[in-house]
């Protein structure tokens, strides 16, 4: 499809996937569905890739979330429509098969919250500001994600009061995983996906299934099933080159993904 809000663009083994809906990348449903384009553009067209990074091209936000000026002109059954499509697009980026690196510069509320949380690996900047403030419009939403995000407290603090809090925060709690300086955001989120990109393609993908899994398995459930991607992966072309290029003292090399 044409997109007029979302670019991809390729470099090595890294992806990166921009929003740019100014003044907010606030997100209505052409937004979502180019949204859920993009990531289908990566993992189909783009075989060489193996680990993505979802950026805003705005100064001042990531993203503010719903585009809530388009809500009075749906009705109840319009409103449903839309969630389902937006379900649609948190349960691709989710499942994503490539691990994924959010840059959050500005604001990330409701939505744009979750499209952060939905993400493997969060960078933000010291001016990022996080939220879920659904309530205050009369609505609940990103708790969910949220929730897998921070601590259960602290999440339902946020939830429920719809308060914005800064990046040095979530950054204290473990849901940020760098917090950096403006001009530093891109370089640090590329540092990072270039250090996954480094791994074995096939593994990356265990990985991150067994991740995803993990959060819903109990935990003999969840260490069978990796286990089972262990044993199949002992058999594959890179877990040889892997062993090879850590007995040689060098990186290993994998084809294509």
């Amino acid at each position: 499809m044409a997109r007029e809000y979302i670019s991809v663009t390729v470099e090595g083994h890294v992806a990166r996937v921009t929003m740019n809906r100014p003044p907010v990348n606030a997100i209505h449903q052409q937004f979502a569905d180019e949204l859920f384009d993009a990531f289908a553009e990566v993992y189909v067209e783009h075989e060489n890739v193996r680990a993505v990074i979802l950026a805003s091209a705005l100064e001042r936000a990531f993203s503010a979330g719903a585009d809530v000026k388009a809500f009075p002109s749906l009705t109840p059954r319009g409103h449903h429509v839309r969630y389902v499509r937006l379900r649609a697009l948190m349960d691709w980026l989710y499942e994503f098969p490539l691990p994924t690196v959010a840059a959050v510069d500005g604001f990330a509320l409701g939505g744009g919250m979750v499209l952060a949380a939905l993400c493997d690996v969060r960078v933000a900047t010291e001016r990022a500001v996080f939220g879920v403030p659904e309530i205050v419009v009369g609505s609940i939403g990103g708790l969910g994600h949220t929730a897998r995000m921070l601590p259960q407290g602290y999440a339902r603090w946020l939830g429920y009061t719809g308060r914005q809090v800064p990046a040095a925060e979530l950054y204290r709690l473990g849901a940020l995983q760098r917090l950096v300086r403006p001009e530093e955001l891109l370089p640090a989120a590329r540092e990072i996906a270039n250090e996954i990109a480094q791994q074995s393609p096939l593994a990356l993908r265990f990985a991150k299934s067994a991740f995803n899994l993990a959060e819903v398995l109990p935990a003999t459930l969840s260490v069978a099933n990796e286990f089972r991607y262990s044993a199949i992966m002992r058999g594959t072309a890179d877990a040889a080159e892997a062993q090879r290029a850590f007995v040689e003292k060098r990186k290993p090399v994998y084809q294509g993904r």
